[in-house]
């Protein structure tokens, strides 16, 4: 089984999964920890701060499991992205990314593979808890 994460949000995902016995991850993410992120991403930390996302992340799984299985892409997904990296080899991917194309994008490519996937939708700024809604990006 193998887990696709797009995002540094997805931290909380992947850290889920990892606990409960997964031990093959993909992850993607450009970004580095940054001290805005201490609030929201269980890998940012002030020892974290200013190191890519995505070797904190692969440091934190390994240290939960040495046997896992993790690769890494450093860079922004976007339509079109030279990357072959969902691919139907996956069996979950975990979007947690900000832009709308590239959420679209995923999910039509996760579609046409047949490859479950759930999207986190941005929640900054969003102020009431009773607005949070489970639903189709469709809709």
């Amino acid at each position: 089984m193998q887990f696709l994460v797009f995002g540094g949000v997805g931290s909380f995902v992947v850290e889920g999964l990892v606990r409960a016995g997964i031990q093959s991850f993909v992850l993607i993410d450009n970004d580095n920890v940054s001290l805005t992120n201490l609030n929201r991403q269980i890998i940012a930390t002030t020892k974290t701060i200013g190191i890519s996302k995505v070797d904190v992340m692969k440091d934190r799984i390994l240290d939960i499991n040495p046997d896992a299985k993790v690769e890494t892409f450093k860079e922004f997904y976007m339509p079109g992205s030279k990357s072959n990296i969902i691919k139907n080899d996956l069996s979950y991917v975990a979007d947690c990314i900000d832009t709308i194309t590239a959420k679209i994008d995923i999910i039509c490519q996760c579609k046409k593979l047949n490859i479950p996937i759930i999207s986190s939708m941005g929640t900054g700024n969003k102020l009431n808890p009773f607005k949070f809604e489970i639903t189709d990006i469709y809709k």
